[in-house]
């Protein structure tokens, strides 16, 4: 096996609008910068290419198409490629011209497309033998938390901002395991491969930073004299915050320095634990699943088109207004222009005796609990936001549930089955 890596600064011009909330924040400085990062893993036969970008996330439309240029460029095949966004609120969204706080700057959109095939030629350059190592630890502490709540009056609330004394407990516990590959390789720096899954919404504010994955990327690179990627994995119902533990801060520079130890200090005591990956082949696949679009609220959608207009328009929501649910007026407001089905990329990939799993989305927790369970003894990464930034993917359960992530999603309940199933069975084609 050959790997080799690269990164490219992509930081973003002063005065775009942050993406991460229903109001653009234009950036008024650079705290961090932003970066696309590529591993490339060769086995003679395959090439395989796993790009992480600092941002929000990125339609499958623009997906598609940076894919056909990186293929075009470097003849590697499109479906050996995964483009891993890591969801930071403190950078931009690649969505439709027109969508909330989608970034519409033609030059800087123009010039990422080229920096994506940068990035991938300069990592298959670097390509040097390499042997892999992996493994999973649990952190040190938590720093991960469903952010899903029982309330004690049997609601279930996302990110409660209620008195400690009115929250019951977790509806479930978040993944708090660190998955960490290394390749060491003949002549050239290691690369370390670090694999976590949070909601990258911890710094705030209105400056650019890569939150913290691009703080851990930093301090793993500074700490082990390595190259370091940095994937986040299926993070859609989870964030830092413990809201039993009555937080008096849930954002800022100190968390994300608390995270990036926490995990880099994981990391360094797994070092001489690692297993040595008996397999170097390397095999990829990709599908996409149609799941099709809800419509319930559709008698809503009269009053709901008409708020969330005015909204974009003045980006305030009357204080009279029936329904102030923002993710439930932009998800009603659009049940007519939508198309009945949605498609969500699904990415498999195995590198050695390690799985790589992505979704096209936010998917929950439970998606990579599932996935694990049915290939039980598998080191299993997940991805999220991978080569498509299609809504939230709850569970079933949380869609019997409720709460601000199932009213904004804009599939049917049926998704976690569909989405699972097709990853199996693109899984068992591959071992």
């Amino acid at each position: 096996m050959k790997v080799g890596f690269s990164k490219v600064d992509i930081t973003l011009p002063l005065g775009t609008g942050l993406a991460g909330d229903f109001k653009p924040r234009p950036a008024v400085g650079v705290l961090d910068e932003l970066y696309l990062c590529c591993v490339a893993a060769l086995d003679g036969e395959n090439t395989f290419l796993l790009i992480t970008v600092d941002c929000l996330g990125m339609r499958k439309s623009f997906c598609d198409e940076i894919i056909e240029l990186i293929s075009k460029k470097t003849s590697v095949k499109p479906e050996n490629i995964i483009i891993n966004a890591l969801h930071q609120h403190t950078s931009f969204v690649l969505r439709p011209k027109g969508d909330t706080c989608a970034l519409e700057d033609k030059c800087y959109i123009d010039v990422l497309y080229r920096k994506f095939c940068d990035v991938a030629v300069m990592a298959i350059d670097d390509a040097a033998e390499s042997k892999m190592f992996y493994g999973t630890r649990r952190l040190k502490k938590d720093i991960s938390f469903v952010r899903r709540y029982f309330m004690k009056d049997g609601s279930i609330k996302t990110n409660p901002m209620d008195p400690v004394e009115l929250i019951d407990t977790y509806v479930y516990k978040a993944d708090n395991d660190l998955r960490l590959v290394r390749f060491s390789r003949d002549g050239k720096k290691d690369i370390f491969l670090i694999s976590f899954a949070t909601h990258a919404d911890v710094i705030g504010g209105t400056a650019i930073s890569a939150d913290w994955p691009g703080l851990t990327r930093r301090m793993c690179s500074e700490s082990f004299d390595c190259e370091c990627i940095v994937t986040n994995g299926f993070e859609g119902d989870c964030n830092h915050i413990d809201f039993l533990s009555s937080p008096s801060k849930i954002k800022g520079s100190e968390l994300v320095y608390d995270m990036a130890k926490t995990i880099t200090d994981t990391a360094e005591e797994m070092l001489e634990k690692l297993m040595l990956s008996e397999n170097s082949d390397v095999k990829c696949s990709q599908s996409v699943v149609f799941v099709k679009n809800r419509t319930d609220g559709v008698e809503d959608y009269e009053i709901c088109s008409k708020i969330y207009s005015d909204f974009l328009k003045n980006l305030k929501v009357p204080k009279d207004a029936p329904i102030r649910d923002l993710a439930y007026l932009r998800r009603v407001s659009s049940i007519y222009s939508d198309p009945i089905y949605r498609a969500i990329p699904v990415s498999i990939a195995k590198i050695g005796d390690v799985l790589f799993f992505g979704l096209g989305g936010e998917p929950f927790t439970g998606y990579g609990k599932a996935f694990r369970a049915r290939f039980e003894g598998k080191t299993v990464l997940t991805l999220c936001c991978a080569n498509g930034f299609e809504g939230y993917l709850p569970t079933l359960e949380a869609y019997r549930q409720g709460g601000y992530e199932v009213t904004a999603s804009p599939f049917e309940k049926e998704l976690e089955e569909i989405c699972i199933e097709k990853a199996v069975e693109m899984t068992n084609k591959l071992i």
